[in-house]
């Protein structure tokens, strides 16, 4: 049976020479930001622990703003995937910089839209999403609002709408 190489470097690497490249790049990239202690990520400034966490972040968005700033090396740093992806999702919709609405609170505490004040952080759901973690409304807001989408829902008592067969 012949092989081609690509065949061949599949047989003894167990996955294709591309994704092999690429763990490789990764693999090397971490290690290299490690010996120079370029390892903390520049959102949240923790250690990277692992290379599957490395990601590549632009420090100022360049996106709809200038195509220098995607090249330019000092505007590149090392992040958390999480932690990029985290600022891209909280950064739709808007060009720079936070929410002028966003309200901000005592560490440990989130604002709730409904009740309209700052509860404990326990007193929401989790949502990966929000810039925050965090749902918009309290548990017991959003249980009151599932209630009453339920009842909204709901059929009059004939079972077949509002004007009957």
């Amino acid at each position: 049976m012949i092989y081609c190489m690509s065949q061949k470097k599949l047989a003894q690497l167990g996955v294709p020479i591309g994704t092999a490249t690429h763990r490789l790049r990764k693999l090397l990239l971490f290690r290299l930001a490690c010996e120079l202690k370029l390892n903390n990520c520049h959102r949240c400034r923790q250690p990277i622990e692992s290379p599957d966490d490395l990601g590549i972040d632009h420090k100022e968005p360049w996106l709809d703003v200038s195509v220098e700033r995607f090249w330019d090396l000092g505007n590149v740093a090392f992040s958390h995937k999480a932690c990029n992806t985290r600022a891209r999702r909280s950064a739709i919709g808007r060009k720079l910089g936070p929410s002028p609405l966003r309200k901000v609170g005592a560490p440990g505490t989130a604002w709730c839209d409904r009740c309209n004040k700052f509860l404990s952080a326990t007193s929401f759901n989790r949502n990966k999403s929000k810039w925050n973690g965090l749902q918009s409304f309290c548990k017991p807001c959003s249980r009151s609002e599932q209630a009453g989408l339920r009842s909204k829902r709901r059929l009059p008592a004939s079972g077949f709408g509002e004007g009957g067969i």
